[in-house]
């Protein structure tokens, strides 16, 4: 707590003690609620040594009760990044989305992410419904910490490609981002190794490379299945059914890499590419397979996928960067609602094979289901502002 509150006072170098810079005398009360507040964490992190696989195996209280990481080889075996890299440091994390008719999940999706991130920039595409309202209303509770973004040029066309590359843009050169994460609202990052948090996991990410995560797609809710809309919507996935998918994995970018050269995110956050004068080069990236990955609630309900699939894929052939074959599984979900052959079990056989793109039976998906529960990964966060989805 001490670091994220008073990092702007404190500095964290290898195994050095935190000191205090360059405060007047005048300040001496800062100073002393400061002391109070590291003592507290010092006498916590105490604590919590004793408790094996715990953040006390990370971190140590010295003597003097300052504040010491403490570096080890446990550490550098959980994470993925250079045995170089700086892991002493929170960095700083900003997720940016692109939404639209989003009122049963965006409350949700704001509120987990901002558990990890310093900065939520969002783009609310002409919403016809509470979206745009709920988003105003965090912003109140979170306030500077979330943003409406407002671009400079047209935004009528469902451009997701240029919005999304704008926000990263801004997330990098307007609020200092070391990492940037590209969210769609149905999108929940969670670590599946618990003995740290996701945003110190995230902060020893080696700031030379782009990262990839892959999906742990959930299954809807059945037509007898009624979501608890006080709560964050995952938890009210009462089935607990999901599969991994590792193919198109999401992005995430790191500071330097993005500055080394212009990087665009492709269609869907799912591939990265550098461009130099004419050509364009797809940018390789390390995996962060099986530590991290995107909770994938596509489709809420049976209504819900009618209205997002329909919209969707209209909104796809619309779009001027529309090429044959982009958003196929939309297509393909589209052509069965029009058949109207759509029931329970072949809407969890679209949810998890997204529109059975990935050339699965339901016999093989079956094989690959695994039982989570939403509360180990996410808790118990209620909800304010969103009302029931109709």
């Amino acid at each position: 707590m001490a670091m994220y509150f008073f990092k702007n006072k404190l500095s964290i170098l290898d195994s050095k003690p935190i000191r205090f810079h360059n405060i007047k005398s005048k300040n001496l009360a800062l100073i002393n609620r400061c002391k109070k507040h590291v003592k507290s964490c010092c006498n916590l992190l105490k604590t919590l040594q004793k408790k094996k696989g715990s953040i006390g195996n990370r971190f140590h209280a010295d003597n003097s009760d300052n504040l010491v990481f403490k570096k080890d080889s446990v550490w550098q075996d959980i994470f993925p990044g250079d045995s170089s890299s700086e892991t002493s440091v929170l960095k700083t994390i900003i997720v940016v989305s692109m939404v639209k008719n989003e009122e049963h999940i965006i409350e949700s999706s704001i509120r987990w992410w901002m558990t990890f991130s310093d900065k939520v920039i969002v783009f609310n595409h002409h919403s016809m419904d509470r979206t745009l309202e709920i988003i105003h209303q965090l912003q109140a509770e979170f306030e500077s910490r979330i943003i409406l973004f407002n671009p400079s040029f047209d935004t009528q066309e469902y451009a997701q490609v240029k919005i999304t590359n704008a926000m990263i843009e801004q997330a990098f050169n307007s609020f200092d981002a070391d990492i940037v994460m590209p969210l769609d609202a149905d999108e929940f990052p969670y670590l599946q190794n618990k003995k740290i948090s996701m945003r110190e996991y995230l902060s020893t990410l080696d700031q030379q490379y782009c990262y990839r995560t892959f999906w742990m797609q959930f299954a809807p809710l059945r037509s007898d299945e009624k979501a608890d809309m006080t709560m964050l919507l995952p938890l009210s996935f009462h089935r607990k059914k999901c599969r991994p998918l590792e193919k198109w994995p999401k992005v995430i970018i790191t500071r330097n890499a993005y500055k080394n050269g212009p990087v665009l995110v492709e269609k869907g956050n799912h591939t990265l590419n550098r461009v130099s004068g004419d050509s364009v080069e797809r940018i390789s990236t390390k995996n962060l397979c099986p530590d991290i990955c995107y909770a994938h609630y596509m489709y809420q309900d049976m209504l819900h996928f009618r209205r997002k699939v329909t919209a969707c894929w209209k909104a796809c052939i619309m779009s001027s960067d529309y090429q044959p074959g982009v958003a196929e599984h939309y297509r393909l979900a589209y052509e069965k609602i029009k058949e109207g052959t759509i029931d329970d079990d072949m809407l969890d056989y679209y949810t998890l094979s997204v529109s059975g793109m990935t050339g699965e039976s339901m016999e093989e998906i079956k094989q690959t289901i695994v039982e989570i529960d939403p509360q180990t990964i996410f808790g118990v966060i209620r909800l304010r502002y969103t009302n029931a989805f109709k």
